[in-house]
């Protein structure tokens, strides 16, 4: 429910689109161009070995403080979309 609760609210604010997978959009692309490297590098390392539930908490618990500050409160939403947005910025290939 909170994946799909982050989910709902990234397409309400116009921060991705509902696509297969979901698509984020130019703003919160740029949004996180100061920290995406450092996602997709512990995605590559970490992330890709864990289940869905467990890699949002695990972004959540490494990057969630980092998120909050620079990216949720600058775009007005709640830390659970960022950190949905975060996670499809990771699965990216360069």
């Amino acid at each position: 429910m909170l994946i799909r609760n982050a989910k709902t609210e990234a397409v309400i604010k116009g921060l991705a689109t509902i696509n297969s997978p979901l698509m984020v959009s130019d703003d919160a692309r740029s949004a996180f161009s100061g920290m995406a490297d450092d996602l997709r590098l512990y995605y590559k390392d970490t992330g890709k070995f864990l289940t869905e539930n467990d890699l949002f908490l695990d972004m959540q618990k490494r990057f969630g403080d980092q998120i909050f500050k620079d990216i949720c409160i600058p775009l007005k939403i709640i830390n659970n979309s960022c950190i949905l947005i975060a996670i499809a910025i990771a699965k990216e290939q360069d």
